[in-house]
């Protein structure tokens, strides 16, 4: 079984939703939001290397200043799964599939009704001289019978330290996202090793599909271990197709923080 919770109290910033490219996307409006959550998964592991099992989330949020919007989300679901990789924090080979359909209905205490889906692939490849190439493929989506009404917060996003670095998280939203990325990793030195990686991915609306030009990220990291379950500080420096400016800092984003992108 799976637990995570948690509360933050966290300035962030709202862009508008789209994929369009403009200086509205770029500047954004700053918030205070506050969010407890509460998820629950219940795997049954299962024969070649399957696990299946029901799942529930519970969200509270509240956006202040600005923004003023409190929603309650109770949802009830289910999750497979399918893992073959040879570690869980830093796979040099093997294959990972999750996908999960979570659905928030008001006669549970919902603020509205959508459902969510999510599909997580990974494989890791493992070439010579201990060189490790790793490819992911995500998509998620948030359904509706009213996509519109649907609040900001509970879109699909891309960006941040996870999924195609480069792309500030949260600046393109909307009911559907489709990212691809992939990085070498090579060793340097004993417990210190060097990555190359880049993504690209877009939000959409699927009541009125709008094809913009695809959010693309890359960049170079270093990866210090820091333990025998091969958990790494992670340093990455990125760029993306957004800003085309490249004497200015904003135009690059950097990440500390530990354990792998994907």
């Amino acid at each position: 079984m799976q637990i995570r919770g948690g509360y933050r109290n966290y300035p962030d910033v709202y862009y508008p939703i789209g994929n369009t490219i403009d200086e509205t996307h770029q500047n954004g409006t700053k918030y205070m939001s506050r969010r407890a959550s509460t998820a629950i998964q219940a795997q049954i592991y299962l024969p070649a290397h399957w696990s299946f099992g029901p799942a529930f989330d519970f969200v509270w949020e509240r956006i202040d200043k600005s923004i003023d919007n409190t929603t309650i989300m109770w949802a009830l679901g289910a999750v497979a799964q399918y893992d073959t990789r040879d570690t869980l924090y830093y796979p040099r080979k093997g294959l990972f599939f999750k996908a999960s359909v979570m659905h928030y209905e008001p006669k549970l205490g919902s603020s509205f009704r959508m459902t969510y889906m999510k599909v997580d692939l990974r494989h890791f490849i493992s070439l010579p001289k201990d060189i490790i190439f790793a490819w992911q493929f995500d998509t998620e989506w948030a359904l509706s019978d009213n996509v519109a009404s649907i609040p900001f917060m509970y879109l699909p996003t891309i960006g941040g330290q996870d999924l195609v670095r480069g792309v500030r998280r949260n600046m393109f939203r909307d009911n559907a996202s489709i990212a691809l990325q992939a990085e070498f990793r090579f060793p340097i030195w004993k417990f210190i090793r060097f990555h190359a990686f880049a993504g690209i991915g877009d939000v959409y609306n699927t009541d009125h599909w709008n094809w913009a030009t695809p959010k693309i990220g890359y960049g170079l990291g270093l990866r210090i271990g820091i333990n025998d379950a091969h958990i790494n500080i992670r340093l990455d420096v990125a760029r993306s197709n957004i800003y085309k400016n490249w004497n200015t800092w904003e135009s690059y984003a950097f990440y500390l923080t530990a354990t792998e992108a994907f």
